[in-house]
């Protein structure tokens, strides 16, 4: 277990709506299972930074198939 040396806004207002919440994800290092909707956008964020970075097209086929899958995940 960690030790815990700070406290942020955000984390006084985890606090604040469930301690228990809190300390799973500060002390005991539990991490909060992603939403649907946040890996759509990573995944997103990751096909645009490859681009920006590298300057190469994404693979469009492969873009859209992984894409396609997580649009009917959230629905």
């Amino acid at each position: 277990m960690a030790n815990w040396s700070h406290a942020s806004a955000s984390q006084i207002n985890t606090f604040r709506d469930c301690p228990r919440k809190w300390w799973l994800q500060k002390i005991a290092k539990m991490e909060t299972p992603s939403s649907k909707a946040a890996e759509l956008g990573k995944r997103i964020h990751s096909v645009l930074e490859d681009y920006l970075t590298t300057g190469v097209m994404p693979d469009r086929d492969k873009s859209l198939c992984r894409t396609n899958s997580l649009l009917r995940m959230l629905r």
